[in-house]
């Protein structure tokens, strides 16, 4: 009797784990083609549509607790490319507090400065989080 409990739930924790290796997977899968339209869409100089996916991505990144610098460096460049160079060097300054080493991060947050003619280095974290002190919400 006992072994055949043992089977029972070894029969059930290797299910379990079948499921949720699926599941992993298929996020993943989709994860990878939603990246793959959006680059496509991007290449086709459709930055509305390839915005919409990588936003998508990251969205779905966020609920399963992940980050990705790659999606927002190019949601980034998808606002650059739409002439919303707040939003870009938002998303760029998103990107470089997790994966601060990238170059091409620090390129482009210092090519919209000069486009801005913003020389002084801002962290645009900082500064939205001074806005919404404590002290004014409260």
């Amino acid at each position: 009797m006992k072994q055949k409990k043992y089977k029972l739930v070894k029969l059930f924790f290797i299910i379990l784990t079948i499921v949720l290796l699926k599941n992993h997977s298929f996020t993943k899968d989709r994860h990878n083609d939603l990246f793959n339209e959006a680059i496509l869409e991007y290449k086709n100089v459709n930055y509305n549509a390839s915005l919409e996916k990588f936003l998508t991505i990251n969205d779905e990144l966020l609920k399963e607790n992940k980050i990705s610098s790659e999606i927002l460096y190019n949601i980034g460049n998808c606002y650059y490319r739409l002439n919303k160079l707040g939003m870009a060097k938002f998303y760029y300054e998103l990107a470089k507090m997790y994966n601060y080493k990238d170059i091409n991060i620090k390129y482009n947050i210092n090519l919209i400065n000069k486009l801005t003619n913003n020389m002084e280095p801002i962290n645009i974290i900082n500064t939205i989080s001074n806005f919404f002190s404590f002290e004014v919400l409260f």
